[in-house]
């Protein structure tokens, strides 16, 4: 059994670089699909991707940085 977490993106995030660190493990993620993503949920935080704890654990602290970014369980 895999442990997930999943990575909310919230309006205002900098969606660039969440992209950035998210894209090497989940290749489809983009500064533009976030972008579009954040929009289509009028102000609503966003699931942009769920990684298993090998795929997170190199990138936990960068993104639980960022405003706007949020990570669950």
């Amino acid at each position: 059994q895999h442990l997930v977490t999943l990575v909310d993106v919230a309006p205002g995030a900098d969606v660039n670089t969440v992209a950035a660190l998210l894209n090497p493990v989940a290749p489809t993620i983009t500064p533009a699909s976030l972008s579009n993503d954040l929009a289509a949920a009028a102000g609503k935080p966003v699931t942009a991707v769920t990684l298993r704890e090998e795929d997170l654990a190199p990138i936990r602290d960068q993104l639980t940085a960022l405003p706007n970014v949020t990570l669950r369980p």
